[in-house]
């Protein structure tokens, strides 16, 4: 499981903007169910564990860049993080009634990752695995960028139809179109949060967020710019 691209730069514009999305997203598959005891993994700076946490009395998050571990908040007394060091979850069989992927299968996803996933769900646990893709290429635009050609294959829709899912029965296959506003300030981050957007918008600057985000001003007046996301959820139970 790789999260290479994420380094202290781009994980330090992570933790300073997320899209509040993952609460929405997990409404609309769990709706007003509860659990007792969730697993993140791949839960970068923390922010789908924190919205996990509103579902479950209490939550891991794990994930393999020691960047992003770093800048988790550790306030919560039933929220822990630990660094995930390879495809072994290092939990006790039957350890969650919950398991969240978000944004992070496409990295992680493996015959033996799925296999502990089903270890270490409980009998009748759920697993929901989500992703969104954000539409910045209209805001790139109008601040004067191309918009990034992606070449690393990434899928935002992969979830378990490519693999031997036979423990784990389908609950929910959807997918959403999302908006949400946005400050100047937050955009800057997202944009220099972005792996395929950084190079674009840093233009090779040290510290490129002032800049940017004066920019971001100028071109949207001071104002709240509004964006669009379309987003899948896979959400299954294990049998």
């Amino acid at each position: 499981m790789s999260r290479a691209k994420y380094d202290k730069t781009t994980a330090a514009h992570y933790v300073g903007y997320r899209p509040p999305l993952h609460s929405r997203l997990l409404r609309i598959a769990l709706g007003d169910e509860g659990y007792d005891r969730g697993l993140d993994i791949g839960c970068g700076t923390g922010a789908s564990t924190v919205a996990l946490a509103e579902y479950c009395s209490s939550v891991t998050g794990i994930d393999p860049s020691i960047d992003m571990i770093e800048q988790v908040d550790t306030t919560s007394s039933h929220i822990s993080y630990q660094l995930m060091t390879d495809d072994h979850l290092d939990f006790e069989n039957g350890s969650f009634d919950i398991v969240t992927l978000a944004g992070s299968w496409h990295y992680a996803q493996s015959p033996r990752l799925l296999s502990e996933i089903g270890r270490v769900l409980c009998s009748q646990g759920r697993l929901m695995i989500y992703d969104f893709q954000i539409q910045t290429v209209l805001i790139l635009s109008h601040l004067g960028y191309e918009a990034p050609v992606h070449r690393d294959g990434y899928d935002y829709q992969v979830n378990l139809s490519q693999y031997d899912s036979s423990c784990f029965a389908e609950k929910l296959i959807s997918r959403e179109h999302l908006s949400f506003g946005i400050s100047p300030e937050n955009l800057a981050h997202l944009l220099l949060a972005s792996s395929s957007t950084y190079p674009i918008v840093s233009r090779g600057a040290i510290d490129p967020y002032p800049r940017l985000l004066q920019q971001i001003r100028r071109a949207y007046h001071h104002r709240q710019v509004h964006l669009t996301a379309k987003a899948f959820i896979s959400l299954y139970q294990k049998i």
